[in-house]
């Protein structure tokens, strides 16, 4: 394996002016549980949204219990693999509805929409009880590299203590707990290098611009970049509540114009 500068990456969060990195849903079975990055990226889009995340980002830990085999003179000749507990850790430092049912379950959570008199209120009952299993996405970036964690069935496990002080943000650290999901698996990293190779080569004659639309995979691009090149190329009518595919099929309509 050759030094490669650029595969050594960082793990940013990868989200939009209302769309956060880390969202949930329901817990993802069979067909459902993604085995390519064009299936993590749809199982991202159709979960939920999440709020701001501490500086501190994620933390996955693989945790491998195991049973040692000594020969007679007591040397280890063979490990067995007893468990496996994968877990995430991060801390959510937006409070509101959204982000105390995601740490607690929406069971435990009421709220009041605002009125003339107050504003908007919410009741949270912390007790002996967890938040219900669902599924978990994480979208993570580098430049032109992404990573997307996909957990099918999980279940935040714990919610560790919560400070309130005047220096730092109310945070919420919780602990997801990442089950079997049926495969054999129960974390599923995706990763695309972002590095497009042209599937053909234009002919002389196309202007600048053709040649840059040929050689554009809009598959490979963040909704976020779909956004900026229609910006960049006066595409109207994109917008943030639209989906990657429709923002794409946005472009191609223009392009065909």
């Amino acid at each position: 394996m050759a030094l490669n500068a650029a595969r050594v990456l960082v793990g940013t969060a990868d989200q939009q002016s209302t769309t956060g990195a880390i969202r949930n849903g329901d817990i993802l079975t069979g067909e459902n549980i993604p085995t390519s990055f064009e299936e993590a990226e749809a199982a991202l889009e159709a979960m939920n949204n999440s709020g701001y995340v501490s500086e501190d980002g994620l933390e996955l830990a693989n945790d491998m219990s195991t049973t040692e085999i000594r020969e007679w003179n007591r040397n280890i000749v063979r490990k067995l693999l007893d468990s496996y507990d994968g877990t995430i850790k991060w801390s959510l430092i937006q409070q509101d509805y959204e982000s105390w049912c995601q740490a607690i379950g929406e069971e435990h959570v009421t709220k009041t929409d605002a009125t003339a008199e107050h504003g908007e209120q919410l009741h949270i009952g912390l007790g002996a009880h967890l938040a219900p299993p669902q599924a978990y996405g994480f979208a993570m970036k580098d430049g032109k590299n992404r990573i997307i964690v996909i957990v099918p069935n999980s279940q935040i496990s714990n919610l560790e203590s919560i400070s309130f002080n005047a220096t730092s943000a109310i945070a919420l650290p919780v602990t997801l707990s990442c089950y079997d999901d049926g495969t054999g698996d129960s974390i599923h990293i995706f990763t695309d290098d972002g590095q497009v190779i042209s599937a053909s080569t234009p002919s002389e004659d196309q202007g600048e611009q053709g040649q840059n639309d040929q050689e554009t995979d809009f598959e490979s691009m963040t909704k976020a970049e779909l956004l900026e090149y229609c910006t960049q190329n006066n595409i109207e009518g994109a917008n943030d509540s639209m989906t990657k595919a429709e923002i794409i099929a946005l472009i191609e309509a223009a392009q065909n114009a």
